[in-house]
C-alpha cells in the first residue's frame, strides 16, 4: 500500500499560437510500466493529436500486443480540456496474462508517433509504452485521508501566454497510482468541464494550466468557480465526491504568490 501526499497543480500551458510550443505529443498512463491485472489506462492528446484521440476505435484502432496476442482497448470516457488537452480513459476488452508485457498500439497514427515511444526518465530515452502484468487484482477503493484544502494562487507571465493554477493540499490512500477526477464550474456560464489529473506521487498538481497548454481555464469575464474530486484508481476503484463543492476565486494580480 502507498501513501500518496500532494500538492495539486497542473503545469501544461496555454498559446492562442502553437508556435512556440510545438503542435502536437501524447502523454500515456499509468506511468512506470506495471499494471494489475485489472487496469485501467488514459491516453493523452495535446494540439493536433487532439483528434486522434476523439477518434480512437474509428479511425484509429487501438489496442494491446503481445507477441501474437492482442487486446482490443474499450473507450469508456473523453474528456476534453479547455486549452489543447484531450484524453480517453480506456479499459481491456479481456484479462490480461500475468507475466507478460503488453506494447500500445495506435494504428494509423501519423509517422512521429509511429511506432508510439514515452520519455523513460531513469533511462534517459524514449522507449516503447509498455506495461508488465503483476499478479492479483486491486479492488481497494482509494479514500481521502485529507481533502483538497487551497493552499494559494499563481499567475505568472510567458511571452506566449501566462501560467496560473489555484493550488490545493490533500493526502489519498491507496495500492495504485491515483488520478483525480475533476469538474470544475464556472458559475457565471455554468460551463461544466472535467478532466482527470495524475495525483500519483506527485508534489505539486494545481487547477488551470501552463504556457502551451491546460485542463482548465478561468474565462476574462468570470470570477468565481467551484470544483469537486473524484478519486480514481489504476485499477478503476472510484471514490464519489460526497461532499459540497469546494468555492474558489481565480487568480489576479493582487491574490496570487510567486513560487
Amino acid at each position: 500500500m502507498k501513501f500518496f501526499i500532494a500538492v495539486l497543480f497542473f503545469t501544461s500551458g496555454i498559446a492562442h499560437s502553437l508556435a512556440d510550443c510545438g503542435g502536437q505529443g501524447m502523454d500515456f498512463w499509468p506511468k512506470g510500466g506495471i499494471v494489475k491485472e485489472n487496469p485501467i489506462f488514459m491516453v493523452e492528446g495535446y494540439a493536433n493529436d487532439e483528434s486522434i484521440i476523439t477518434a480512437l476505435n474509428s479511425d484509429y484502432p487501438i489496442y494491446l500486443k503481445s507477441g501474437d496476442e492482442i487486446i482490443q482497448l474499450v473507450v469508456q470516457e473523453i474528456c476534453v480540456g479547455q486549452f489543447y488537452l484531450t484524453q480517453a480513459i480506456l479499459t481491456p476488452e479481456s484479462k490480461l496474462t500475468v507475466g507478460k508485457t503488453y506494447e500500445l498500439i495506435i494504428e494509423n497514427s501519423p509517422d512521429y508517433l509511429n511506432p508510439l515511444r514515452t520519455w523513460n526518465s531513469a533511462t534517459e530515452k524514449y522507449e516503447p509504452v509498455t506495461w508488465n502484468v503483476i499478479s492479483g487484482e486491486d479492488k481497494t477503493v482509494p479514500t481521502w485521508t485529507q481533502k483538497p484544502r487551497e493552499s494559494k494562487k499563481t499567475l505568472v507571465h510567458y511571452g506566449c501566454g501566462p501560467a496560473i493554477g489555484v493550488h490545493y493540499n490533500f493526502a489519498v490512500y491507496d495500492e495504485s497510482p491515483v488520478l483525480l477526477k475533476t469538474t470544475v464550474t464556472d458559475l457565471k456560464s455554468k460551463v461544466k468541464t472535467t478532466y482527470y489529473l495524475d495525483a500519483t506521487e506527485l508534489s505539486s498538481i494545481a487547477l488551470g494550466h501552463g504556457m502551451c497548454s491546460g485542463a482548465f481555464i478561468f474565462e476574462k469575464d468570470s470570477k468565481e468557480f467551484t470544483v469537486t474530486f473524484d478519486l480514481v484508481d489504476g485499477s478503476g476503484n472510484l471514490n464519489l465526491w460526497t461532499y459540497d463543492a469546494i468555492s474558489f476565486t481565480k487568480p489576479t494580480e493582487l491574490n496570487s504568490q510567486q513560487d
